[in-house]
Protein backbone atom coordinates (compact mmCIF):
# COMPACT_ATOMS: atom_id res chain seq x y z
CA UNK A 1 0.00 0.00 0.00
CA UNK A 2 2.57 2.45 0.86
CA UNK A 3 4.88 1.38 -2.69
CA UNK A 4 1.60 2.24 -4.96
CA UNK A 5 1.21 5.62 -2.37
CA UNK A 6 5.05 6.35 -3.55
CA UNK A 7 4.69 5.11 -6.72
CA UNK A 8 1.25 7.48 -6.81
CA UNK A 9 3.24 10.31 -5.60
CA UNK A 10 6.00 10.17 -8.38
CA UNK A 11 3.82 10.20 -10.74
CA UNK A 12 1.95 13.34 -9.90
CA UNK A 13 5.69 15.08 -9.45
CA UNK A 14 6.30 14.20 -12.67
CA UNK A 15 3.06 15.43 -14.24
CA UNK A 16 3.29 18.80 -12.57
CA UNK A 17 7.08 19.26 -13.73
CA UNK A 18 6.08 18.25 -17.08
CA UNK A 19 2.79 20.66 -16.96
CA UNK A 20 5.21 23.03 -15.76
CA UNK A 21 8.02 22.76 -18.71
CA UNK A 22 4.78 23.15 -21.32
CA UNK A 23 3.48 26.23 -19.79
CA UNK A 24 7.36 27.42 -20.13
CA UNK A 25 7.63 26.74 -23.79
CA UNK A 26 4.22 28.17 -23.94
CA UNK A 27 5.02 31.46 -22.58
CA UNK A 28 8.67 32.12 -23.81
CA UNK A 29 8.39 29.79 -27.25
CA UNK A 30 8.96 32.20 -29.55
CA UNK A 31 12.18 33.60 -27.69
CA UNK A 32 13.27 30.13 -27.53
CA UNK A 33 13.21 29.35 -31.08
CA UNK A 34 14.47 32.78 -31.95
CA UNK A 35 18.19 31.80 -29.68
CA UNK A 36 17.76 28.60 -31.48
CA UNK A 37 18.06 30.16 -34.34
CA UNK A 38 20.30 32.65 -33.83
CA UNK A 39 23.56 30.56 -32.30
CA UNK A 40 22.22 28.23 -35.65
CA UNK A 41 23.02 30.95 -37.46
CA UNK A 42 26.19 32.25 -35.48
CA UNK A 43 27.62 28.27 -36.26
CA UNK A 44 26.59 28.77 -40.09
CA UNK A 45 28.96 31.79 -40.03
CA UNK A 46 31.83 30.82 -38.09
CA UNK A 47 32.13 27.80 -40.71
CA UNK A 48 31.72 29.90 -43.58
CA UNK A 49 34.15 32.13 -41.69
CA UNK A 50 37.07 29.46 -41.06
CA UNK A 51 36.87 27.95 -44.46
CA UNK A 52 37.26 30.99 -46.06
CA UNK A 53 40.54 31.92 -44.07
CA UNK A 54 41.14 28.62 -45.03
CA UNK A 55 41.02 29.10 -48.41
CA UNK A 56 42.33 32.14 -48.58
CA UNK A 57 46.35 30.48 -46.96
CA UNK A 58 46.14 27.48 -49.09
CA UNK A 59 44.73 29.15 -52.67
CA UNK A 60 47.88 31.82 -52.48
CA UNK A 61 50.33 28.54 -51.61
CA UNK A 62 48.84 26.64 -54.35
CA UNK A 63 49.57 29.38 -56.97
CA UNK A 64 52.61 30.18 -55.36
CA UNK A 65 53.89 26.82 -56.23
CA UNK A 66 52.35 26.82 -59.53
CA UNK A 67 54.56 29.62 -60.90
CA UNK A 68 57.73 28.41 -59.23
CA UNK A 69 56.94 25.20 -61.49
CA UNK A 70 56.41 27.34 -64.67
CA UNK A 71 58.98 27.45 -67.20
CA UNK A 72 61.08 30.43 -67.17
CA UNK A 73 63.44 29.63 -69.84
CA UNK A 74 61.97 31.91 -72.30
CA UNK A 75 61.10 35.76 -72.24
CA UNK A 76 57.58 35.20 -72.41
CA UNK A 77 57.51 32.68 -69.90
CA UNK A 78 59.92 34.84 -67.22
CA UNK A 79 57.21 37.75 -68.18
CA UNK A 80 54.01 35.82 -67.16
CA UNK A 81 55.50 33.98 -63.91
CA UNK A 82 56.91 37.97 -62.88
CA UNK A 83 53.39 39.17 -63.44
CA UNK A 84 52.14 35.68 -61.21
CA UNK A 85 54.66 36.74 -58.57
CA UNK A 86 53.74 40.05 -58.42
CA UNK A 87 49.83 39.92 -57.95
CA UNK A 88 51.23 37.26 -54.70
CA UNK A 89 52.76 39.57 -53.90
CA UNK A 90 50.22 42.33 -53.20
CA UNK A 91 47.59 39.37 -52.05
CA UNK A 92 47.43 39.56 -47.75
CA UNK A 93 45.65 36.37 -46.78
CA UNK A 94 48.25 34.33 -46.94
CA UNK A 95 51.93 37.05 -45.88
CA UNK A 96 54.25 34.28 -45.43
CA UNK A 97 53.72 33.70 -49.51
CA UNK A 98 53.56 37.36 -50.88
CA UNK A 99 57.47 37.67 -48.96
CA UNK A 100 58.43 34.81 -51.01
CA UNK A 101 56.67 35.91 -54.17
CA UNK A 102 58.21 39.16 -53.88
CA UNK A 103 61.94 37.75 -53.95
CA UNK A 104 60.91 35.38 -56.86
CA UNK A 105 59.51 38.77 -58.97
CA UNK A 106 63.63 40.07 -57.80
CA UNK A 107 64.41 37.16 -58.81
CA UNK A 108 63.00 36.84 -62.79
CA UNK A 109 63.88 40.86 -62.67
CA UNK A 110 67.06 39.97 -62.28
CA UNK A 111 67.28 36.76 -64.83
CA UNK A 112 65.41 39.17 -67.52
CA UNK A 113 68.63 41.48 -67.29
CA UNK A 114 70.76 38.76 -67.74
CA UNK A 115 68.94 37.13 -70.58
CA UNK A 116 68.80 40.31 -72.58
CA UNK A 117 64.86 40.47 -72.23
CA UNK A 118 63.55 43.60 -74.35
CA UNK A 119 62.34 45.19 -70.84
CA UNK A 120 63.68 48.80 -69.53
CA UNK A 121 64.54 48.96 -65.73
CA UNK A 122 64.71 45.30 -64.52
CA UNK A 123 67.38 45.67 -62.41
CA UNK A 124 65.77 49.06 -60.38
CA UNK A 125 62.55 46.63 -60.51
CA UNK A 126 64.66 43.81 -59.04
CA UNK A 127 65.95 45.99 -56.16
CA UNK A 128 62.50 47.47 -55.66
CA UNK A 129 61.11 43.58 -55.04
CA UNK A 130 64.21 42.83 -52.72
CA UNK A 131 63.71 46.00 -50.72
CA UNK A 132 60.35 45.66 -50.08
CA UNK A 133 60.83 42.44 -48.80
CA UNK A 134 62.91 43.43 -45.91
CA UNK A 135 60.85 46.52 -45.46
CA UNK A 136 57.01 45.29 -45.17
CA UNK A 137 57.75 41.35 -44.82
CA UNK A 138 61.11 41.08 -41.96
CA UNK A 139 59.00 38.97 -39.97
CA UNK A 140 59.66 36.36 -42.65
CA UNK A 141 63.24 35.41 -41.75
CA UNK A 142 63.53 33.09 -45.09
CA UNK A 143 62.05 35.60 -47.72
CA UNK A 144 64.56 38.75 -46.02
CA UNK A 145 67.52 36.75 -46.22
CA UNK A 146 67.16 35.69 -49.78
CA UNK A 147 66.38 39.85 -50.29
CA UNK A 148 69.06 40.69 -48.75
CA UNK A 149 71.91 38.75 -51.03
CA UNK A 150 69.63 40.18 -53.96
CA UNK A 151 70.14 43.28 -52.61
CA UNK A 152 74.12 42.55 -52.33
CA UNK A 153 74.64 41.37 -55.78
CA UNK A 154 73.22 43.87 -57.15
CA UNK A 155 75.77 46.43 -55.20
CA UNK A 156 78.75 44.07 -56.41
CA UNK A 157 77.30 44.48 -59.89
CA UNK A 158 77.79 48.24 -59.66
CA UNK A 159 81.13 48.00 -57.45
CA UNK A 160 79.65 49.27 -54.60
CA UNK A 161 81.01 46.60 -52.68
CA UNK A 162 80.64 48.31 -49.14
CA UNK A 163 76.78 48.20 -49.71
CA UNK A 164 77.48 44.86 -50.73
CA UNK A 165 79.12 43.63 -47.81
CA UNK A 166 76.54 45.15 -45.66
CA UNK A 167 73.81 43.38 -46.80
CA UNK A 168 75.56 39.85 -46.40
CA UNK A 169 76.29 40.68 -43.07
CA UNK A 170 72.67 41.37 -42.21
CA UNK A 171 71.89 37.42 -43.73
CA UNK A 172 74.19 36.53 -41.36
CA UNK A 173 72.88 38.54 -38.39
CA UNK A 174 69.82 36.52 -38.90
CA UNK A 175 71.56 33.56 -38.09
CA UNK A 176 69.24 30.01 -38.16
CA UNK A 177 66.39 31.96 -38.76
CA UNK A 178 66.98 31.99 -42.37
CA UNK A 179 67.95 29.34 -44.86
CA UNK A 180 71.22 27.84 -44.49
CA UNK A 181 71.74 28.12 -47.69
CA UNK A 182 71.54 31.79 -47.28
CA UNK A 183 73.95 31.70 -44.81
CA UNK A 184 76.40 29.52 -46.69
CA UNK A 185 76.33 31.86 -49.50
CA UNK A 186 76.96 35.15 -47.56
CA UNK A 187 79.89 34.03 -45.70
CA UNK A 188 81.82 32.74 -48.58
CA UNK A 189 80.85 35.93 -50.37
CA UNK A 190 82.23 37.94 -47.34
CA UNK A 191 85.41 35.52 -47.84
CA UNK A 192 85.94 36.74 -51.48
CA UNK A 193 84.54 40.47 -51.82
CA UNK A 194 87.71 41.67 -50.63
CA UNK A 195 89.11 40.51 -54.38
CA UNK A 196 86.67 41.63 -55.73
CA UNK A 197 87.12 45.06 -54.28
CA UNK A 198 91.25 45.25 -55.44
CA UNK A 199 91.66 47.15 -58.68
CA UNK A 200 93.76 45.94 -61.39
CA UNK A 201 97.25 47.08 -61.92
CA UNK A 202 97.64 48.26 -65.70
CA UNK A 203 101.56 48.74 -67.19
CA UNK A 204 101.90 53.05 -67.06
CA UNK A 205 105.10 52.72 -69.21
CA UNK A 206 105.70 50.49 -72.22
CA UNK A 207 108.41 47.96 -71.01
CA UNK A 208 111.39 48.21 -72.64
CA UNK A 209 112.71 46.02 -75.69
CA UNK A 210 115.04 42.92 -75.34
CA UNK A 211 118.52 43.51 -76.06
CA UNK A 212 119.59 43.03 -79.42
CA UNK A 213 121.80 40.17 -79.97
CA UNK A 214 125.79 40.77 -80.16
CA UNK A 215 127.10 41.23 -83.42
CA UNK A 216 130.70 39.35 -84.48
CA UNK A 217 132.96 39.98 -87.38
CA UNK A 218 134.58 37.19 -89.14
CA UNK A 219 138.64 36.56 -87.67
CA UNK A 220 140.30 36.87 -91.67
CA UNK A 221 139.05 40.60 -91.66
CA UNK A 222 141.80 42.88 -91.33
CA UNK A 223 142.10 45.53 -88.38
CA UNK A 224 143.08 47.92 -90.72
CA UNK A 225 142.92 48.84 -94.76
CA UNK A 226 145.78 48.11 -96.46
CA UNK A 227 148.04 50.84 -97.23
CA UNK A 228 148.06 52.51 -100.77
CA UNK A 229 151.70 53.64 -102.06
CA UNK A 230 151.76 57.14 -103.73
Amino acid sequence: MKTERRHELKHNSLDAELVKIVDYFKKHGRGISLAILVLVAAISVGWVVIRNRAAAVSVPRQDYDLFKASDVSTAEGRVKALTGFEGLADQTGNMGVAALACVEAGDICVRQQAAGDLVSGALDRAKKHYQRVVSEFSDFPVAAGRAYLGLARLAEGKNEFTAAREHYQQVIALGDKTSQLALTVAENSLKTIGDLERPIRLATTRPAPPPAPPTSQPDTQPAVGPAVSP
